[in-house]
């Protein structure tokens, strides 16, 4: 079930080396612009099948499906603003599953601040939360909030991407 009182959440744990090592082999293409990452589309089903499988029975319905999967990479010192992606209305959630990471890449929120209020009471908005995601783990983003990601690490960061939706 997924947690929608925050803008991401924790699913499972998933086997992820297969589809890693793929990713490994991959000729990406060029980014559209510099902030958005690069996206492969042609994935062999036979590597996110057992992933899908091991997730949408976490969420609610049986009418749950899988829908624009893709393999994305974020470039050392890549980032993209504060954004909303708009959705159609049979859109359930976003599931990201990172194959390659780095401790410094990361996702941010507009809503998960670290709000400071001193003494006298006055209130300080502060810096949006960064969150790691770790790989081999699954985990729901809702994409309606308003998110930013970057990748300042030395590496590359790839996850597999896919819209859970509603038949």
């Amino acid at each position: 079930m997924i947690d929608t009182s925050r803008p991401w959440s924790l699913l499972c744990a998933v086997e992820v080396e297969a589809l890693r090592a793929w990713s490994d082999l991959v000729a990406w293409p060029a980014p559209s612009t510099p902030t958005k990452p690069q996206r492969v589309r042609d994935v062999p089903i036979t590597l996110v099948k057992p992933i899908i499988e091991v997730v949408l029975p976490l969420l609610a319905g049986d009418d749950l499906y899988a829908d624009g999967i893709c393999v994305s990479r974020v470039m050392p010192g890549q980032s993209h603003p504060l954004h909303v992606d708009t959705q159609r209305v049979d859109w359930v959630t976003r599931v990201h599953v990172p194959l390659v990471t780095n401790p410094d890449a990361w996702f941010a929120w507009e809503e998960e601040k670290y709000d400071v209020t001193f003494e006298d009471g006055e209130e300080y908005p502060g810096e949006p939360i960064r969150v790691h995601f770790e790989a081999g783990m699954a985990y729901s983003f809702n994409t309606l909030k308003r998110h930013s990601f970057a990748n300042d690490g030395a590496t590359g960061r790839v996850h597999l991407l896919f819209d859970v939706r509603r038949r």
